[in-house]
């Protein structure tokens, strides 16, 4: 009976996060270097994303979170 209630779970949260209409992809814009603004000092040490998040493969997610391009 254990065994089917967590079957069921896991079934359902799968199915749950199929039809999330909040969920995002995480696809990297590419913008060309001109039509980027210019980013201030205080901007650019906001947005720099650690040296363990960049370890593990995380940059994007890391400024994702941070709201930077």
């Amino acid at each position: 009976m254990v065994l089917v209630f967590a079957a069921l779970v896991g079934a359902w949260g799968v199915w749950v996060a199929g039809i999330d209409p909040y969920a995002r992809t995480m696809e990297p814009a590419i913008k060309s270097s001109a039509t980027q603004a210019p980013i201030d000092a205080a901007e650019a040490e906001r947005c720099k994303v650690p040296d363990f998040a960049k370890t593990l493969g995380h940059e994007d997610k890391g400024k994702f979170h941070d709201n930077c391009k």
